[in-house]
């Protein structure tokens, strides 16, 4: 019983980061996020169905605290319960599907996928379901980018590039959440040799990133690399005598840093698809999306005028598009449609406080605390090569989110991944260092030969 509960939670996993990215229904109007978060949804009941089954006990009392989550879930069930629209908090009818119901699959379900991962292999298992669940996603990418797409798509982009994803800047972001675990994969190879094919993914996802043109996401990648490096730097440190192949590397890391900071000056002056394409009107609008961060510099605002009275729980889950509708900011109604195709404000924390209040912020960056204290549990402990990969790999993973999501709308995609993440660095000290010694595995074995 034991065995398949472990297994079934797992599986959950599993069909998280392989479906939600790839599920869409053109037929549709909103053809991705409604029915990605029923997909994610479902997942989670079934998971949570089947950790409930007797005997209780099956489950390990787990690592990471659970006062996090239900800190959490219980100001997510309190902002519902005050909310301005109490029905539309629950279900939403927002295109962003992130009413109540999505919140709490969200952290139940990093909750239970944390108590599943108690082994490494479970731990592989899912990084390469993620990497590997990312090529259909790339090559459908690099698709519409040559202008092979079958299906014609509408978006106010400056790119085409939208993959199964639902828009260019939501494709980078789920792209710059993938792509430090296929480096890992690549550089960790096979008996101490490199994956080639994984180096060849990783080249495509890099391509199919540049083509979205997604600046956030971009700088992401840029600081979610820094992270990981000095994060390296620290635990060995790199510049010292005798140690000139770590000099190359530092040096490496710095030119990748200017190249990188290059590429994303000239994003700020390209575009694949001007906006003018799509007959988009009037032209008050048209100038906002030509200049992206003056417009969220105008959301921003706009949102936090409507805190006014509502800062300790918010306005609810899912009830942003329809208070910005019935406010009419001054700055959105200058903006003329603007006001009305706004249903998010373009930032995770300012989200968060809309949507849970204070109590809700409080309760987000608690779980997002005790999971970092986890990483560095598991960081300071880890002995080997396979265990450092995965906890760098999911440190830049983790922080490359967290910076594009400040200036991203809230969607499916990269939210499931996050919670994926999280779960992953909640359970890492069990996982990656007892889980290891546990199965006593070689600590020269790569990521890949433990499959």
């Amino acid at each position: 019983m034991r065995w398949s509960r472990q297994w079934t939670l797992e599986v959950g996993g599993l069909l998280v980061v392989i479906l939600i990215p790839l599920v869409f229904n053109p037929l549709d109007v909103n053809a991705f996020e409604p029915l990605k978060a029923a997909v994610f949804q479902i997942v989670t009941l079934l998971m949570l169905l089947a950790a409930l089954l007797p005997p209780a006990s099956a489950l390990r009392s787990g690592d990471m605290p659970r006062w996090p989550y239900l800190l959490y879930a219980g100001a997510v069930l309190l902002a519902t319960i005050f909310s301005v629209e109490a029905r539309r908090s629950l279900w939403t009818a927002r295109t962003t599907a992130d009413g109540a119901l999505t919140l709490l699959s969200g952290v139940v379900f990093c909750w239970l996928l944390g108590q599943a991962l108690t082994t490494r292999r479970q731990v592989t298992r899912l990084l390469l379901a993620l990497v590997i669940g990312s090529v259909p996603v790339t090559v459908y990418g690099l698709l519409q980018a040559a202008g092979l797409d079958p299906l014609v798509w509408v978006s106010d982009s400056v790119s085409p590039v939208l993959s199964t994803v639902g828009r260019s800047n939501y494709l980078a972001a789920y792209l710059v959440m993938v792509m430090p675990f296929t480096l890992a994969l690549w550089r960790s190879g096979h008996e101490g040799q490199p994956a080639y094919r994984f180096g060849l993914l990783f080249a495509l996802q890099l391509i199919c990133l540049l083509l979205t043109l997604a600046r956030a996401a971009w700088l992401g990648l840029l600081v979610g690399g820094l992270a990981a490096g000095v994060a390296f730097l620290r635990r060995r440190p790199a510049v010292r005598a005798g140690r000139p192949r770590w000099r190359w590397r530092l040096l490496g890391g710095l030119a990748a840093g200017l190249v990188g900071v290059a590429l994303l000056v000239a994003m700020s002056a390209s575009a694949l698809v001007k906006p003018s394409a799509y007959g988009m009107r009037p032209p008050v609008y048209a100038q906002l999306r030509a200049d992206s961060a003056a417009a969220r510099l105008i959301f921003w605002r706009a949102s936090l005028r409507l805190l006014d009275g509502r800062w300790l729980l918010g306005y609810g889950p899912g009830t942003f598009g329809a208070v910005v509708a019935a406010a009419q900011p001054p700055e959105l109604t200058a903006a003329g449609p603007a006001a009305a195709l706004l249903d998010d404000p373009h930032n995770l924390l300012l989200d968060r406080l809309l949507q849970t209040g204070v109590v809700g912020v409080a309760a987000f960056l608690a779980l997002l605390l005790a999971a970092a204290r986890q990483w560095l549990r598991a960081w300071r402990r880890a002995a080997d090569r396979q265990a450092v990969s995965i906890l760098a790999a999911a440190l830049a993973a983790l922080t490359a989110y967290v910076v594009q999501a400040q200036a991203t709308p809230n969607v499916m995609t990269p939210d499931a991944l996050f919670w994926v993440l999280l779960a992953l660095a909640g359970a890492a000290p069990f996982s990656l260092v007892n889980g290891a010694r546990q199965e006593e595995l070689p600590p020269d074995r790569s990521l890949v030969s433990d499959l």
